[in-house]
């Protein structure tokens, strides 16, 4: 018999009778156990229901008899003291309307050694914790549209669960930071507020658990010590133009690093729409500024700007996604957004620095490609970059090796690598004696040979190449052939200075 989910339900008399049958049933059982009795009668029986123990959960339950057999388990087998089963009996009758959204009934539970490695009392506890918890934020559901709604309620309860998990994170950073009365419109706006707007964008219930999620996370993420080290976790995907009395300015250079870093703010392209604007086809820069002297709620908290590839500023949003460009000047612009002269020359100036870094990143797909795949692109692209002239661009290369390659690559696989592909030019034989520190001689021989292969042989070498074509055609190759010596003496001795 499964146990009793409501109120309604305890009336029933053949149910009530069987709760008790089922309470007595067990006393007897288990006295006759213990006592090694094989017959029972009357007698046997008035002594083995005679129970303390039955007569008090009795009146816990105030003649509510649907529950005996369930408390009486929940006595005898997992320590539920009386007080533990008052408990019970006040959570079951606080939750009546919820009963039905328990993974089992109180009778399951009580039927349960453990659940999930928990004491299964103490398991049932814990679901009532959870209904109560979801009540104080059921508004991440009950507020949205219908349409959205109703792919929520279709959703699994574990997905479900997550949804009120992000309205907590989003309650607590309410909280703390209060409302926020726009000077502009006069009206109190919040993050849950701000939230509830958004949400009417969206129809589809795992979609939008996702976008809370981020959001979730942005604003309970939002102290600037925490926001710093979140940024330096993600570099080169992003990159500090400005860190200073209370301004955290940052250049957004993937997808990736847009939606770890600034899920707080209610853009599009936290949303799928990263292509359109910081994207590599749009050829652009995104740089985000946060000003943590204004609390989480204020809309110019964080302002996100673009700027196109001709150096001026396309697109401006605040937290909100209510556009603020003040001017196409990126200098004009960010003054009159009311930023300090210092942050503003800083940002201004590294544009044409930035421009270079975010081509390389964005080229190499850093944010989606495996580690092998990233070193093989990384190569190819030093045979085109003039690394000695491209020192911004040779120091975030660095950083890649060293965040993205250095701790992920099996020796093997790098070798094999550069084995393939060769080492044709100093930078390369550098990144390779950083990446595998030890070569043995066997191994140099091995690199030397195979790269000597690819520059030298007769019929499809780079000198048969340039010797039929011309040096003018392909300088690329004639710089190879150049440096073919001094390759060879960086993976003689090891040299991986790249300063």
């Amino acid at each position: 018999m499964n146990g009793i989910l409501n109120f309604s339900q305890w009336a029933n008399p053949v149910v009530l009778n069987e709760n008790i049958k089922a309470a007595k049933a067990e006393l007897i059982k288990r006295y006759a156990e213990k006592n090694r009795i094989e017959e029972i009668t009357p007698e046997i029986e008035q002594k083995a229901t005679d129970d303390r123990a039955y007569n008090k959960i009795r009146e816990i339950v105030k003649n509510n008899d649907g529950y005996v057999y369930a408390f009486l388990l929940f006595w005898l087998d997992h320590e539920a003291s009386f007080n533990d089963l008052e408990e019970l009996y006040a959570k079951i009758k606080e939750n009546a309307g919820s009963l039905n959204s328990l993974p089992m009934t109180i009778e399951e539970y009580s039927k349960q050694d453990r659940v999930n490695g928990v004491n299964s009392f103490e398991a049932l506890m814990d679901q009532f914790h959870n209904i109560e918890e979801r009540r104080k934020y059921r508004w991440i559901i009950d507020k949205v549209n219908g349409d959205l709604r109703r792919s929520i309620k279709s959703m699994s309860p574990e997905n479900i669960d997550r949804l009120y998990t992000a309205a907590k994170l989003i309650d607590k950073a309410d909280e703390k930071a209060g409302d926020f009365t726009d000077p502009e419109t006069g009206i109190k706006t919040n993050n849950q507020r701000s939230l509830l707007f958004k949400s009417n964008a969206f129809k589809d219930g795992l979609t939008y658990l996702d976008w809370v999620e981020k959001m979730a996370d942005g604003v309970s993420n939002s102290e600037l010590s925490s926001k710093i080290d979140a940024l330096r976790a993600l570099q080169p995907e992003a990159g500090i133009l400005y860190n200073s009395s209370g301004y955290l300015a940052m250049s957004i250079r993937t997808e990736h690093a847009q939606k770890e870093l600034c899920s707080v703010a209610n853009w599009c392209i936290n949303r799928g729409r990263w292509g359109e604007y910081g994207g590599k086809t749009a050829g652009s820069l995104q740089f985000n500024i946060f000003n943590f002297n204004l609390p989480v709620t204020n809309p110019l908290h964080i302002v996100g700007t673009t700027i196109d590839s001709d150096g001026q500023v396309s697109d401006a949003h605040d937290k909100n996604d209510t556009g603020v460009k003040k001017d196409a000047d990126p200098a004009s612009h960010f003054t009159k957004l009311g930023y300090p002269k210092d942050l503003v020359d800083v940002v201004v100036d590294t544009i044409p620095r930035e421009t270079k870094i975010k081509t390389i990143v964005t080229g190499l797909d850093i944010d989606t490609s495996t580690p092998i795949n990233l070193l093989l692109t990384l190569v190819k692209s030093m045979y085109a970059v003039n690394l000695d002239v491209e020192e911004g661009i040779r120091k975030i290369i660095l950083d890649i090796i060293k965040d993205h390659l250095s701790k992920k690559l099996s020796r093997e696989e790098t070798f094999d690598l550069f084995i393939k592909y060769g080492v044709l030019s100093t930078f390369s034989a550098k990144i390779l004696n950083i990446l595998i520190p030890s070569l043995s001689d066997n191994e140099k021989d091995e690199l030397l040979k195979g790269t000597n292969k690819i520059i030298n042989d007769p019929a499809t070498g780079f000198r048969a190449i340039i010797s039929r074509f011309g040096r003018s055609k392909y300088p690329q190759l004639t710089a190879i052939i150049d440096n073919e010596n001094e390759v060879k003496d960086i993976i003689l001795n090891g040299n991986s200075n790249l300063d």
